[in-house]
């Protein structure tokens, strides 16, 4: 639409799961001028990992990735890293099946909260976190190093979820907060809309997916949601 507006790459695997990166694709077009977002929102979300690149050429009007010709799309998954350290943005997130606790995953994830060696924390290959989620809490609390904390499809416990939320009350560094996919119930969406009232500088939260959530729920983080902040669920 906009001739200076070059291209999205949102076909890198490294950059979250497709949903995610609809929901961001499609704040960034709303800064465009004249474009109707609604039909775009609507087409975006039933978006499945199965896609080619004249369709999203087509549906986004952005120009895709390069890739090299001699691989096709369906042939790059199965030459990819093995099975257990395969990515979640690789997983079909509309799945039932919860990826079963990977320690080690685990445990890389949490040293970069330790140690402070990055400012991105993904635990999304751990897979089944339940309440062992819980520890991620104690090294939040005036953590200024960290921005973006991914825990996509962890199954994680409510009480979890509260420490989690609990410790986010004193962290002004992170921005974005990846929960989809987490079964969370009203006492943990309580403690999340506390910690929101108080902290200011979460700018993005992603609570795609989650079965347990009310539309009551849905109607109070959508009047919560403002230029600065962005609530998607």
């Amino acid at each position: 639409e906009d001739p200076t507006y070059v291209a999205l790459d949102i076909l890198d695997n490294s950059g979250g799961d497709l949903f995610q990166q609809g929901e961001k694709l499609i704040v960034d077009l709303e800064g465009l001028k004249d474009i109707q977002i609604e039909p775009l929102e609507e087409t975006v979300n039933e978006l499945s990992v199965q896609f080619s690149d004249s369709q999203l050429v087509n549906i986004c009007k952005v120009k895709p990735s390069s890739r090299s010709p001699s691989t096709p799309r369906s042939e790059k998954k199965n030459l990819s890293k093995p099975e257990e350290f395969k990515s979640i943005d690789e997983e079909d997130l509309d799945g039932d099946l919860i990826p079963q606790f990977n320690e080690e995953m685990f445990n890389q994830a949490l040293d970069v909260l330790k140690y402070n060696t990055s400012e991105v924390a993904d635990f999304s290959n751990a897979g089944d976190l339940g309440d062992k989620a819980a520890i991620i809490a104690t090294y939040l609390v005036n953590n200024t190093n960290l921005k973006s904390l991914k825990l996509v499809k962890n199954s994680i416990s409510d009480s979890a979820a509260i420490e989690i939320f609990r410790a986010l009350q004193e962290n002004f560094s992170l921005q974005s907060l990846h929960l989809s996919q987490n079964p969370l119930g009203t006492e943990a969406l309580d403690e999340l809309i506390e910690m929101l009232n108080v902290n200011t500088t979460l700018r993005d939260i992603y609570l795609i997916g989650n079965q347990k959530m009310s539309p009551e729920y849905k109607s109070n983080f959508a009047q919560m949601s403002s230029r600065f902040r962005k609530i998607y669920t």
